[in-house]
């Protein structure tokens, strides 16, 4: 009995520990099972998590890029237009049309936005070469008017300094004064506008520090030895400006740099011109050490420069030797060539002028004369219309270089024609083209192609060109 009693408690205990076991084996399993809903449902979750924030990821990114163009295309349309300054020449064979005031409606779109028109002073200069004609200067005479009354400004690009014809034999022993045949000779000639009642907006100085160095080999100044230096240079550019602006009350000066001519900072010269531009001491001139100097002496003499032009033909940047071989690099690269550009600008900001940049570019065998054929004329147009355009692309879409003000100026007789501005390789299409491209608020209709060379008429012997 006791046997039996014990076996059974043995049983119960047996069983009692079967089912607490099992009871321990449900619940690992349910926990196993749980654990892996767990999992599972985790995963899901956080697929979904990811899932989301993938393409919240993409959204958000797209709402900022598309945020970031808008307020770039608002801030360009916001963006002041660029000053346009329109430099033609009187060589063109239509400048007659031109100066005709009834063709502005023709091309008005472009005519509305140049605020400067600048002349080359010898155009009406009755001595020069490149004189317009009396006919045509009575017509140039009606253009002012009609400009004037519109609101845009006068221009005449001068020398300002005559190196290569002062006289020393009466004055032996002073200083050559090279501004004054400028004054008597340029003060003269300018009197026949401001006569009719017009005044004169600006005078640009073109490169006068370039004519007297580089005429410090000539007998007029190689003789006067050690004192022929920049001070003495910037002294006679700034005595122009005094007599100038007290024969033209309110007329601004704006001084005008060629370049390429120049050694800047560590930067040689383009053309290799530079490297003789020096005093009569020897001494090689950075033209870093001009601006700096004429910019503090006029200031000095109350007749400050009003502003900074840059005159850089775009051949000089980008050099094709089958071209035009005044190009040539001198060694530099053409990110040397862009980096001098762009840090002239900055010093010229320094010093708290306003900034011009001239568009064109150089056309071989540019002094024309009377012997100069035709269709090579057309194919100097050709060459001087795709290179100023393309200097406008460069600067559009390549280069950063902030300037107040663009001057599209032609290039001795590049191109042969102004009008019509919907054909290419005129000089108003050409205009035109650079307002598009560098002013995001001027729209100006697309051009129609050239006409041939030989749908032209061909000049007479009185329209050939002459020497600018």
């Amino acid at each position: 009995m006791k046997r039996i009693v014990q076996a059974d408690f043995m049983g119960l205990c047996k069983a009692m520990c079967s089912i607490t076991q099992f009871r321990t084996v449900l619940a690992q399993k349910m926990f196993n099972f749980k654990f892996i809903f767990e999992i599972v449902w985790g995963e899901f979750v956080l697929l979904k998590i990811k899932i989301i924030y993938k393409y919240v990821l993409r959204l958000v990114v797209g709402l900022f890029f598309v945020t970031l163009f808008a307020a770039k295309i608002s801030a360009q349309e916001s963006e002041p237009n660029k000053d346009f300054w329109m430099t033609p020449n009187s060589t063109a064979e239509d400048f007659g049309q031109f100066l005709d005031v009834n063709n502005v409606p023709k091309w008005q779109n472009v005519y509305d936005k140049v605020k400067v028109f600048k002349f080359y002073f010898v155009n009406i200069a009755p001595q020069h070469p490149s004189y317009m004609g009396d006919q045509n200067f009575e017509k140039f005479k009606t253009f002012l008017r009609k400009i004037k009354s519109d609101g845009k400004k006068v221009a005449f690009e001068v020398a300002g300094v005559y190196a290569q014809v002062c006289d020393t034999e009466k004055r032996p022993n002073i200083l050559p004064q090279v501004f004054e045949p400028a004054v008597q000779i340029e003060g003269g000639i300018l009197s026949s506008v401001t006569s009719m009642g017009l005044n004169i907006d600006y005078l640009v100085l073109d490169g006068p520090f370039y004519r007297i160095f580089e005429s410090t080999s000539s007998s007029c100044i190689s003789k006067f030895g050690k004192k022929i230096n920049l001070q003495y240079a910037a002294q006679q550019v700034v005595y122009y400006m005094k007599i100038m602006r007290n024969k033209f009350p309110g007329v601004k000066f704006v001084l005008l740099s060629n370049f390429p001519n120049w050694n800047f900072r560590e930067f040689n010269s383009v053309n290799g011109v530079g490297e003789r531009i020096r005093d009569s001491q020897g001494n090689a001139i950075n033209y870093e050490q001009v601006l700096r100097t004429a910019v503090e002496l006029a200031r000095g003499y109350g007749i400050p420069f009003d502003g900074f032009q840059i005159d850089n033909p775009y051949n000089f940047i980008y050099y094709n030797s089958g071209l035009i071989e005044s190009g040539r690099s001198y060694g530099q690269g053409l990110e040397d060539k862009w980096s001098r550009l762009s840090q002239l600008v900055d010093l010229a900001h320094s010093l708290n002028l306003k900034v011009s940049l001239i568009l064109n570019s150089e056309t071989p065998g540019y002094p024309q004369g009377k012997n100069r054929d035709f269709f090579f004329r057309n194919q100097n147009s050709q060459i001087f219309s795709n290179l100023t355009i393309q200097y406008a692309a460069d600067l559009r879409f390549l280069k950063n270089i902030p300037v107040e003000q663009y001057v599209v100026q032609s290039w001795y007789d590049a191109p042969t024609y102004i009008f019509p501005v919907l054909t290419r390789y005129t000089f108003s299409n050409v205009v035109s083209n650079v307002m598009f491209l560098l002013s995001p608020q001027v729209i100006v209709s697309s051009s129609t192609p050239a006409r041939s060379p030989a749908s032209r008429a061909k000049p007479t012997v009185s329209q050939s060109l002459k020497k600018k």
